[in-house]
């Protein structure tokens, strides 16, 4: 079973690869399968740009907690 998303992001012409979060959200889904679909969970360690990606979603999250 085949299952279609739509994402609302930047202009494709404007995304920078290296640094556009939804970019690497879409490329670990592809990634990882769905595990709706028949997909497999498999315990992976993170890498240094996941571990990136997480603390700046850390730090943009306790900025909106501290507003």
């Amino acid at each position: 079973m085949k299952i279609r998303i739509g994402v609302v992001m930047d202009p494709i012409g404007s995304i920078n690869i290296k640094k556009d979060s939804t970019f690497a959200m879409l490329l670990t889904a592809q990634a990882r399968g769905n595990l709706a679909a028949g997909g497999r969970g498999e315990g992976v360690p993170l890498s240094e740009r996941d571990r990136w990606i997480a603390g700046d979603l850390m730090n943009a999250i306790q900025g909106k907690l501290q507003q």
